[in-house]
Order: C-alpha cells, then structure tokens, then sequence
C-alpha cells in the first residue's frame, strides 16, 4: 500500500473542500451571518490538507491504492463537511452533523431537520451545495480541479464510479472530468435563471438547483417546492432531474454531433420508459 500517496491525495481532497467552503462564508456574509463556523472549517482543512500535500510519494497507484482513496475520501469529506454544521450550534449532536452532510455529499437527501426555514441561509447554501459536489462523486470533483494528485487517476475513477467516467470520453481522464463537469454547471446555470425568470429569488433558485441537478432532493423550504405556488417553477425542477438523471455520456455525443448514437442508447430508452411507466402508475 502506497500509504504516502495516499495521503496525499486524501490532502488534495481537503484543500478543494476549503476552497469550496468559501462560497457558503461568502453568503452567510451577505445575509450578515456569524462566518466564523466557515472560517474555523477552511483553517482546519486548509492547514492539513496543505500538510499532506508535501508529502513525497512514488506515483503508483494500484487498485487496492484506489478504492482505499476514494473510501476514505468520503469519511474525511464528510468529516470535515460536518464541521460548519457542528461550529454554528444550530444542531443537536456531532452526529446530526454528520447525517446531514453525509446525505449531502451521497445525494440521499435524508434530513433530521425540522424547521428547516429557521437555519442560516449560508449553513442552507452549504447543505444544499454539498449534494451538488457529491452528484459526481467526490474524487470525479478533484479530478475535474485539482487532477494533479500524481500516479495513475484512472484507478481512481474505476474505484469511484462506473458509467462514462470509467470509460472515458476523452483519453486524458481529467479531461473527461472536466468535459462532465461542464455539462454538470451549465446544467446549474441554466436551471438557475430559468426557475429566476419563474419567479423565484436567487437564493431560492439557486439551492434548489442544485437538488436538481445532483438528484439530491434537499430543499431551503419546509415544504419544498410546494412552498412558492408557481407550477412553472415545478415543471423546470422536473426537466432538469430527468436531464441530471440520464448518462452525461449521452450529452457528450449529442455535443460532437453523435445525437442518433446517442438516441439508440439501450439504457436512456429503458430509464425513460421505466419514468413514464412509474409517472403514469403513481399518477
């Protein structure tokens, strides 16, 4: 077991999730909001990951290298996800903390809150924000980012997820992480401003897209979309988890001109079928 690039890679993994703890600082800022539950999470992963990113390490990375990163990688992300939960006092337990960031980050979107519409908007955005990361899986995320993790990726990717991923679109398995993650934030940007120009205020538009397109299913209101009584908003949310849904190997050929390889796809025919039939059943 190669335990020094393991680390390191398990490193990189916390400086990105710093990194992305800022945007949920920024917002609780904005809505004049304590930051510091934020802050004290990107000192303590910021100063660790960069720790073990100094580690030397051969790059050789094996199956056995690659599923214990990517198992890891989950509890560590997890760990370290909880933490703004647990600083800002607004939960129970540690392990309330836990459940929630986990059900985020594995796009379950289990919740043991209550009152959701009494949290801050910023430990909101940071819930909501955690399930559109893990949509593709956490190390698919730092590849698409911060490929440079040294050894072999694709073993990593192998370990994490099948599908596309695995497959490649691309020869260069970074490059096909950041092709996936271009259709993933172009998907976000629109659904975005289309449930902004239904009616729904920013803050509103954005956390439920991610919901959407990840197929996480959490919501910043008690009674989810339900709540905003505008039905246009509601069919939006439903194109986009049936686009979040598919294969994004499907997206990529209808981009490079594939469209009918795509369409003759055996599994979009059946996850289609399979979603009318079930619609038709429980309607």
């Amino acid at each position: 077991m190669n335990y020094k690039l393991l680390f390191r890679t398990l490193g990189r993994v916390l400086q990105l999730e710093a990194l992305c703890i800022l945007l949920p600082m920024v917002v609780a800022i904005g809505y004049r909001e304590d930051p510091r539950p934020f802050l004290y999470t990107i000192l303590l992963a910021g100063i660790l990951g960069t720790l073990l990113t100094r580690l030397r390490a051969k790059p050789d990375f094996f199956p056995r290298e690659g599923f214990a990163v990517v198992g890891l990688s989950w509890v560590v992300l997890s760990l370290f996800g909880a933490l703004p939960f647990y600083f800002s006092g607004t939960f129970a337990s540690f392990a309330d903390c836990f459940f929630e960031i986990v059900s985020g980050f594995t796009t379950t979107g289990g919740s043991i809150l209550t009152d959701i519409e009494s949290m801050p908007r910023g430990i909101l955005f940071w819930r909501s924000f955690s399930s559109w990361i893990g949509g593709m899986g956490v190390l698919i995320f730092t590849l698409a980012f911060l490929p440079k993790v040294g050894g072999r990726t694709q073993v990593l990717v192998q370990a994490e997820a099948t599908g596309p991923v695995s497959s490649k679109l691309v020869p260069k398995t970074a490059m096909s992480s950041r092709i996936l993650y271009i259709i993933y934030i172009t998907f976000t940007a629109v659904e975005t401003i289309a449930l902004r120009i239904a009616g729904m205020p920013w803050f509103d538009a954005i956390t439920p897209t991610f919901s959407c397109v990840c197929t996480g299913g959490f919501s910043v209101m008690n009674q989810s979309l339900g709540a905003y009584n505008l039905p246009a908003c509601e069919v939006i949310a439903i194109v986009f988890m049936l686009l979040g849904s598919l294969n994004f190997a499907f997206f990529f050929l209808v981009i490079t001109g594939r469209a009918r390889q795509a369409l003759r796809s055996d599994e979009l025919k059946f996850f289609l079928g399979a979603v009318v039939v079930v619609s038709l059943l429980v309607f």
